[in-house]
């Protein structure tokens, strides 16, 4: 009981950072404040709407995501006097829209309209994705209403169904802490602690001309340093310690190889963006773009100091 304790009382403390609260009633009253303010041309209004996606090029050519300044909208603040209001903090969200399927005639004396992109998108059943900068006290519903009314309706376009708001909005406020995350923080912290000591205790030793103890040098970084890279043959001339090493670098870098290829293209939205393939041609790319033959590598190596070990033997 006393270690739970101590768990819940270690996540209060990471947690001691409060997070903007979801409030409808505050969210009508600064989003109407806002409008106001955009109206009047007024200058911490402008920035906020500034943070926005406008219409992105290239829609035809795959640029269908734009994420609007995602830095300027989570860092943004204004103050207001009104009571109702009180402090605006900007939350980012992504939201994902498409072209109405029956759309309303306009009369335009204009030589183009801008509703032809919109009639482009319906042919070619687009989905787009912007970002907007809205209030943070605003729930993912209360987003998707204001948008779709005071932004989309006017140009036949509508916001899809097909996903959750909720986990595409984002604010600079500190995640809070889960009993997991704490407990995690402390085993990893205590096994950082004994690498430190263990490593620290056996240079300690080593410079007074001591033998380390082994149980006290057990997590030293140079101890296990030198038993990694180890090709000298031991008591039995059919083990090289290494291997287990270079097995476990092989590992790692695999992993973050495909880190590398499964987490960039998440990243990389736009599905005919050339950014990728542009750091791929980076030569110091190649230490991740090879990660396919790492296992094949390992063999090899292996393979070869095994044979080095069995003609040692003769």
């Amino acid at each position: 009981m006393t270690i739970v304790r101590l768990l819940i009382l270690v996540t209060l403390i990471f947690n001691f950072v409060a997070s903007t609260a979801i409030d409808d009633a505050k969210c009508d009253a600064q989003l109407e404040y806002f409008d106001q303010a955009l109206s009047k041309h007024e200058k911490w209004a402008i920035e906020l709407f500034d943070a926005w996606t406008k219409l992105q090029s290239g829609i035809v050519s795959g640029n269908v995501n734009d994420f609007g300044h995602f830095d300027q909208c989570v860092k943004f603040r204004h103050e207001s006097d009104d009571t109702k209001v009180e402090k605006i903090q900007g939350k980012h969200c992504m939201i994902f829209y498409r072209a109405l399927e029956n759309a309303t005639e306009h009369e335009s004396d204009r030589k183009f309209d801008w509703r032809e992109i919109v009639k482009l998108m319906r042919e070619r059943s687009l989905r787009l994705g912007a970002g907007v900068c809205l209030p943070s006290t605003c729930s993912a519903a209360k987003i998707r209403h204001y948008v779709n009314e005071t932004v989309l309706s006017s140009s036949d376009l509508v916001i899809t169904n097909d996903y959750d708001q909720s986990i595409f909005c984002s604010t600079n406020d500190s995640i809070p802490f889960e009993t997991i995350d704490v407990v995690a923080i402390v085993i990893l912290s205590i096994f950082a602690l004994l690498l430190l000591s263990s490593t620290l205790y056996e240079i300690l030793m080593i410079q007074r001309n001591q033998r380390p103890h082994e149980l006290f040098s057990a997590f030293s970084v140079y101890k296990n340093g030198k038993k990694l890279f180890d090709m000298k043959r031991g008591q039995s001339t059919s083990i090289i310690h290494c291997l287990p090493g270079l097995r476990t670098l092989s590992m790692f870098h695999i992993m973050s190889s495909l880190w590398k290829q499964r987490g960039i293209p998440i990243i990389n939205t736009n599905v005919f963006s050339s950014v990728d393939g542009e750091w791929n041609l980076k030569y110091w790319a190649s230490i991740l773009t090879i990660f396919h033959i790492a296992v094949d590598l390992f063999l090899v190596i292996g393979g070869c100091l095994l044979a080095r070990s069995t003609m040692g033997q003769k």
